[in-house]
């Protein structure tokens, strides 16, 4: 996944086709504001999960599975995959490429 996101962050002509097969568009401006907006300003080059985002789900859940409601982001959330890669410095050198 780590290098999913690199590619898709550097490597830009590639996923704009990517981007169009699965957008099933051809208009460039809008695919370049796609690439522009997720895959340089939301997307981050670690991929740590996220406390807020995981509580977004839940409140999701929770209009089904009412028990949802009780359960807290750190139930489900496990940065030790991320960090650990973090840690070693994995990112620093598949970023330097």
């Amino acid at each position: 996944m780590c290098e999913g996101i690199h590619y898709y962050k550097r490597e830009k002509e590639p996923t704009i086709k990517i981007l169009s097969k699965y957008l099933k568009t051809d208009d460039r401006e809008a695919l370049e504001e796609t690439y522009r907006e997720v895959a340089l300003k939301v997307r981050p080059e670690k991929p740590y999960p996220t406390f807020q985002g995981t509580q977004t789900i839940l409140d999701q859940y929770a209009k089904r599975f009412p028990k949802a409601k009780t359960m807290r982001p750190e139930e489900f959330v496990d940065l030790s995959f991320v960090k650990k890669l973090d840690d070693e410095g994995f990112f620093e050198r598949l970023y330097k490429k």
